[in-house]
C-alpha cells in the first residue's frame, strides 16, 4: 500500500465499506481504474494493475490487478454472514 501519484487520470468504479488496515477502520473506499495519460499508450505496469483502492479515511492506495478487483468486488456483493 502507498500513496500514489496524481499523474494518470482516474475513473471512480465504485465506493465500497471496507475495513483499512492501515487506519484500521471500517469505512468508505474508492475503487479507481487508471485511464493512463491521454494519447499515450498504458504502460506494461498500468496494464497489470489497472485498479487502485482508495481509503477515504487515510488516503492510503493499493493497486489491484483484474483478479484482485474481481474478488474485492464479489466480497462486497456477497459479505459473509454471522
Amino acid at each position: 500500500m502507498k500513496n500514489l501519484p496524481r499523474r494518470l487520470a482516474m475513473r471512480t468504479l465504485a465506493a465500497l465499506d471496507l475495513h483499512c488496515a492501515r487506519c484500521d477502520s471500517i469505512g468508505e473506499h474508492r475503487l479507481d481504474k487508471h485511464l493512463g495519460r491521454a494519447g499515450a499508450p498504458a504502460s506494461p505496469i498500468v496494464r497489470a494493475r489497472q485498479y487502485v483502492l482508495v481509503c477515504a479515511a487515510c488516503g492510503v492506495a493499493q493497486e489491484l490487478t483484474e483478479q484482485q478487483k474481481r474478488s474485492v468486488l464479489h466480497y462486497t456483493a456477497h459479505p459473509l454472514t454471522a
